[in-house]
C-alpha cells in the first residue's frame, strides 16, 4: 500500500507542477504577445506621426496705416480657406507672428499693399521652419467693381495668390 500511495502522491505532484508550468509558461506567452503589440502598434503611431505634413502657419499684415483690419482679418481668412483646400493634408493655422519655439512647418505671411473695396494687392513670404529657406512670392493685385461683394474680391485675390506664390518646396 505504501508503494501505491507513494505513486499516486507522485503523480498528483507531477499533474499539479505539470499545471503550474503550463500557466507559468501561457503566462509569460501572453505577457510576450502584448509586448510585441504594443511595440508594433507604438511603431505604426510614430510613423504616421512622421509621415503627417508639417503644419502651415499664415499671418496677415498691411503696409498701409489707414486700411480697417477687420477687411484685412476677412481677407487673411478667405486666403486660409483656400490654403486649406489647396493643401488639405495639412493643419492650416492662423497666427500672429512666426511660431515659437521654431520648429516643424511652413510659415506664410501675406502683405497688404492695398485694399479697397474694388481692389487688392499683397504678397505672401514663405518660411520653411525646418530647413530656414525663404521665399517671396511675386506682388499681384486683383480689381473688381465698386458693388460687387468684397468676398468674391478677396477670393479672387486669393486664388491668384496660390497660382503665382506657393511655397517651391511644396509644388
Amino acid at each position: 500500500m505504501n508503494v501505491i500511495q507513494v505513486v499516486r502522491k507522485s503523480a498528483v505532484n507531477t499533474r499539479n507542477d505539470l499545471i503550474g508550468e503550463l500557466l507559468v509558461w501561457s503566462w509569460s506567452s501572453i505577457c510576450l504577445i502584448l509586448s510585441v503589440g504594443l511595440l508594433t502598434v507604438s511603431t505604426a503611431m510614430g510613423s504616421a506621426q512622421r509621415n503627417t505634413p508639417p503644419p502651415f502657419f499664415l499671418s496677415c499684415k498691411s503696409l498701409e496705416t489707414g486700411l480697417v483690419q477687420k477687411d484685412v482679418r476677412n481677407l487673411c481668412d478667405v486666403l486660409q480657406m483656400k490654403l486649406q483646400n489647396h493643401f488639405p493634408n495639412h493643419a492650416v493655422k492662423q497666427v500672429e507672428g512666426p511660431p515659437h519655439p521654431v520648429g516643424e512647418g511652413i510659415y506664410g505671411k501675406l502683405v497688404v499693399q492695398a485694399l479697397r473695396s474694388d481692389h487688392v494687392s499683397g504678397f505672401l513670404m514663405w518660411r520653411n521652419l525646418e530647413t530656414g529657406q525663404n521665399y517671396e512670392g511675386p506682388s499681384i493685385q486683383v480689381d473688381g467693381m465698386d458693388d460687387a461683394p468684397k468676398q468674391r474680391l478677396y477670393e479672387g485675390f486669393a486664388d491668384g495668390m496660390l497660382k503665382v506664390s506657393t511655397p517651391p518646396w511644396e509644388k
